[in-house]
């Protein structure tokens, strides 16, 4: 976790180049924003291919009970300027993500 100069925290996630510290100050002075990506594994995906992180201990979807309202709460918390969402339709971000997120 990182602290900008305007004091907001980010998650950013690095390898163990030494050279990483000099990049990651070259693009926050450049990129005066910040950007996420999050790839929620579909909760179809989640039960086909036996998803093991989608599942709950039934071997259900744990989509509505435990991870649209994780999500929505990283969301939340991350301030980000801008996010992409992968392996999200129309009607779970309206009907899960952002009920979670009006809801916290």
């Amino acid at each position: 976790e990182k602290t900008d100069e305007k004091g907001k925290q980010h998650n950013v996630r690095t390898s163990n180049d030494s050279n990483n510290d000099v990049i990651d100050s070259a693009i926050s002075k450049t990129f005066p924003f910040s950007i996420g990506t999050y790839n929620l594994l579909h909760p179809t995906y989640a039960l086909k291919y036996h998803q093991p992180m989608g599942l709950n201990a039934l071997g259900g979807s744990n989509w509505k009970q435990w991870r649209a309202p994780a999500i929505s709460a990283i969301l939340e918390r991350s301030a980000l300027d801008v996010f992409f969402l992968q392996e999200v339709d129309a009607d779970q971000w309206k009907e899960d993500i952002m009920k979670s997120s009006s809801s916290s």
